[in-house]
């Protein structure tokens, strides 16, 4: 009769080493998943403490926009500029009356939209000013090329400041950037004002928000700073763990 054929007791060695590249290939991807997971979580309460952030600090901005809009004080604090709000000047130039003025007001109020995508480039899409729009040449050819211009300006800061409501807006402004202050700058602001505030007579009443006001931004913006921080490292290490 034949022999038995033998069978070999221990495998080779490159089904050995095969096994284990394969043992430490799972234990990569399942420490990888953990730190996966690790990060989603640590992102997710990053987020939630920044949106609970943004709004405190909105609460806060919306208070001082309270003040400055009802107080005359507030105007030499800041340098404080309407947005949205046709220019007086174009419209006298252009010898309008209050009727063209409030229905060029009703137009930039309704839900018009006279920009368009342009698809030149397919990757990058932009957005730019739709010439053939029906209204906009109507402007144009009732109260000039001037008028109309205008128009579009009061359209994008309206677009840019007050999307929701679409009403003319005061804020604090800076000259030299041709921008809305940021919170910082108020904060910076207010904090080279204090004494001259504190010491005002017609703004005693608003001493104690005021303290709150620049004690609560004060803390904020040291509690942004660290929030972006961290979010901004923990992002860098996460795209590099997977370059």
């Amino acid at each position: 009769s034949c022999p038995e054929p033998k069978v070999p007791l221990t495998t080779s060695s490159s089904t050995f080493a095969d096994s284990t590249k394969y043992q430490k290939n799972v234990e990569e991807i399942e420490r990888l998943k953990s730190e996966i997971e690790f990060l989603q979580d640590m992102m997710n309460q990053l987020s939630t403490k920044e949106r609970k952030m943004n709004k405190e600090i909105t609460e806060i901005e919306d208070k001082l926009k309270q003040l400055w809009s009802h107080h005359n004080y507030w105007a030499k604090v800041f340098h404080v500029r309407m947005v949205g709000l046709l220019d007086e000047l174009v419209i006298k130039k252009a010898h309008l009356n209050d009727a063209d003025v409030a229905q060029l007001i009703e137009i930039l109020q309704s839900n018009w939209h006279p920009y368009k995508i342009n698809y030149a480039n397919p990757k990058r899409p932009t957005r730019v000013l739709d010439e053939t729009d029906e209204k906009l040449k109507k402007i144009e050819d009732c109260y000039g090329k001037e008028v109309a211009d205008e128009v579009v300006r009061v359209f994008n800061e309206l677009d840019e400041y007050n999307p929701n409501g679409r009403y003319p807006q005061l804020l604090p402004w800076s000259p030299e950037k041709h921008a809305p202050l940021t919170t910082s700058e108020k904060v910076s602001i207010l904090v080279d004002n204090a004494s001259s505030l504190l010491q005002n007579q017609s703004t005693s009443r608003y001493h104690g928000f005021y303290y709150f006001a620049l004690s609560s931004l004060s803390g904020l913006m040291f509690s942004m700073i660290t929030l972006y921080t961290v979010v901004s490292l923990a992002r860098t290490w996460s795209a590099r763990r997977w370059i």
